[in-house]
């Protein structure tokens, strides 16, 4: 009951600082701190839907990355794509478990990921995971839904405002310039097709075929890191047409 009574008064706190929030990631710390105090989790993610991409947010301590792609299996997209709360207390029985990718990645067995809806919309997710089975139980779900219901609208607010001041006129690429945008970041050292897309400033699905036409004139190889990584890595080739198109452009200006 003390627990629940607590939650109330952080509810009740909430509301009266959530309309002078001016930023995604006021929303995602405050979010943070409530949940910590009312729930066991080794991990603690707040994103919200760009384009095709599940952004991560920065929160509390070190930040965890997501950025996912919405068309790739994971809890948190189908999360988006469903609208409704993933309770999932055996994340090994679940075939759309991702635990991410590179060194640092750790299996994680409870996760709750939680959507953030408004008017029909969802905006983004609130994503909890735990080292251990059965973690999570109904009445967590409730405490992070309920207060996913009350940041939804300011949450709306603030990312209406952020596509209001974009700037409505942008240059147009050529395909070739997206190319070199792609293997820029590939040679900046990314490595996963999301970021690399992210980086590149291109939309997931354009940015495979790209990936794959650079893959089959031997710009970039497609290595496994590991059983179930694979990663894209820029060629001598690749290189050697970079520097050259950098220095066309350089005439041309």
């Amino acid at each position: 009951m003390e627990k629940n009574n607590n939650f109330k008064v952080q509810l009740d706190f909430l509301r009266k600082k959530i309309d002078d929030f001016k930023t995604v990631e006021e929303i995602a710390m405050l979010t943070n701190v409530i949940l910590h105090s009312e729930i066991s989790a080794d991990k603690i993610a707040f994103a919200v839907v760009e384009g095709e991409l599940l952004k991560s947010v920065n929160v509390i301590g070190h930040r965890v990355f997501l950025d996912l792609n919405m068309d790739e299996p994971s809890i948190n997209a189908r999360a988006v794509n469903t609208g409704e709360t993933q309770l999932v207390n055996n994340t090994r029985t679940d075939e759309d478990y991702y635990p991410g990718n590179g060194p640092y990645a750790v299996e994680m067995l409870s996760e709750l990921c939680v959507p953030i809806i408004h008017e029909e919309n969802v905006l983004g997710t609130i994503n909890l995971e735990n080292r251990s089975f059965n973690s999570f139980s109904l009445n967590d779900a409730k405490i992070v839904e309920d207060l996913a219901k009350e940041i939804a609208p300011a949450l709306n607010r603030i990312l209406t405002n952020l596509e209001l001041d974009k700037i409505p006129v942008r240059t147009v690429r050529s395909r070739e310039e997206i190319k070199m945008d792609i293997l820029k970041a590939i040679k900046n050292g990314e490595t996963n097709k999301t970021k690399i897309c992210n980086a590149a400033n291109v939309s997931w699905s354009p940015g495979t075929k790209i990936l794959g036409e650079l893959e089959s004139v031997g710009h970039v190889t497609l290595e496994h890191y590991s059983k179930d990584v694979k990663i894209y890595i820029i060629t001598d080739l690749s290189l050697r047409a970079l520097t050259e198109f950098e220095n066309l452009r350089s005439l041309i200006r």
